[in-house]
């Protein structure tokens, strides 16, 4: 039952900074810079590993290695991107490849670095700690307050960068500041999903909830339409995280995969269902 309720905290902390955060990231569409950051992490982690295991640095802890590659990765990305370069998508995928090859070449060094890779890719809740979930909540209090105080700026950018800069908004700091925020999630929740599952959980709820708003009853204003996405995607998050867990222990599978796996197939689920929701608009419209 401790058990229980431990992973049950776990995995609501989880969803409410992969839900608010991946909301954001749907709406500004770097779901694929985000994949890259998920995989380029992998070389900070096995970096460290490969110092921790082969020289004896005790210092050189994975999460560290993860949070600076991913974090620089994501500076140089969104840095080119402001720059006005055109193969950004090139850039992602390059970046992508070169950091789960560098990540897989440390950890191939070591003895036991077939396990690391399976546990880094796929992660598992069962192996959190009480840090980890202090971890969680830290950058939970760090979104929350992010979207009370700065909600309206986070929104222009991630809506229409041509009008924030119309209203005076600082894009380019708050363009980096997203992807800094996305870095360090990522980091922060990969241990319980895995590198290679991750963007299930960052974008699967975000576009549910993007579908069931669009075919929901109008809110007052653009904002309020907004936190609504947000507060959606996080309940969303939250159900597929629980009953993923449930599966993950009927079943005796792992977590990552079950939670992955239910998180689509209720997306097409959802997806039907907000389909079904306009036809019956389109049809009551005069």
């Amino acid at each position: 039952m401790i058990l229980l309720l431990w992973l049950v905290c776990i995995m609501v902390a989880s969803s409410v900074a992969s839900g608010a955060v991946g909301a954001l990231i749907m709406m500004k569409r770097i779901s694929s810079l985000c994949g890259s950051i998920s995989h380029t992490i992998l070389s900070g982690m096995g970096f460290c590993l490969w110092l921790q295991k082969r020289w004896g640095y005790a210092w050189a802890d994975p999460v560290l290695g993860a949070l600076i590659s991913g974090i620089l990765a994501a500076w140089w990305i969104g840095y080119s991107y402001l720059r006005g370069e055109k193969a950004v998508d090139s850039l992602t995928n390059a970046t992508w490849a070169m950091g789960t090859a560098i990540g897989v070449l440390f950890l191939s060094t070591l003895p036991n670095g077939a396990s690391d890779i399976v546990h880094i890719m796929f992660g598992n809740p069962l192996f959190t700690t009480a840090w980890d979930l202090f971890y969680i909540l830290l950058l939970d209090l760090w979104i929350l307050g992010t979207l009370y105080w700065k909600g309206s700026s986070l929104f222009l950018v991630c809506l229409d960068e041509d009008q924030a800069r119309l209203r005076e908004v600082k894009v380019d700091f708050w363009h980096m500041y997203l992807l800094t925020l996305a870095s360090v999630t990522i980091v922060t929740l990969v241990y319980i999903m895995g590198s290679l599952l991750l963007m299930a959980l960052l974008t699967l709820p975000a576009m549910s909830a993007s579908s069931l708003n669009n075919n929901l009853p109008p809110c007052k204003g653009a904002m309020s339409a907004f936190s609504r996405t947000i507060l959606y995607s996080i309940l969303l998050c939250s159900t597929y995280t629980l009953g993923g867990l449930m599966l993950s222990y009927c079943l005796a599978c792992p977590p990552g995969a079950c939670i992955a796996l239910l998180a689509a197939l209720l997306h097409l689920l959802t997806k039907r269902l907000s389909a079904s929701l306009c036809a019956k608009d389109c049809c009551h419209t005069p």
